[in-house]
């Protein structure tokens, strides 16, 4: 065990702070200019729909090969992984009960409900396409 004193802390005079002179404000060389905010990236505004496209083209000059592939890796990723996830989880839902006595149909449990029309062999045909066009994508370009 530590030993405690009974002495009493040593108490410090309030010493006054350093005052220091009084400065002038700084001013701008140029008082009519506005200041800069950070905040405001520097993007080019787009008038139309065609200069938007013509600057996400690749150019030469400005972007690189490495850049563009990890571009389209990514892209190509979230697509492989939204079409994985509404495979899972499809829009139309997943019927829950065999004994399903509240519709005119009776489904098995697990089975997409199709609603009315055709919308469960659309949305696989074109889900299946977006899945095996971007698997292809990645493939492609992970062997450049």
């Amino acid at each position: 065990m530590a030993s405690q004193s009974n002495q009493p802390e040593e108490i410090q005079p309030n010493q006054p702070e350093e005052i220091q002179p009084n400065q002038p404000e700084e001013t701008p060389n140029q008082p009519n200019q506005p200041e800069e905010t950070p905040n405001q990236p520097n993007q080019p505004a787009f008038r139309t729909f065609g200069e938007l496209v013509s600057y996400l083209r690749y150019k030469p000059g400005r972007d690189t090969v490495s850049d563009v592939r990890s571009a389209l890796l990514v892209v190509m990723a979230l697509i492989a992984a939204a079409t994985f996830q509404a495979v899972i989880n499809p829009p139309f839902g997943v019927s829950q009960d065999t004994n399903n006595n509240h519709g005119p149909v009776n489904q098995k449990a697990g089975t997409a409900n199709s609603g009315s029309g055709c919308k469960v062999p659309v949305f696989v045909f074109v889900n299946t396409l977006a899945f095996a066009s971007s698997g292809y994508v990645i493939s492609y370009l992970f062997h450049l």
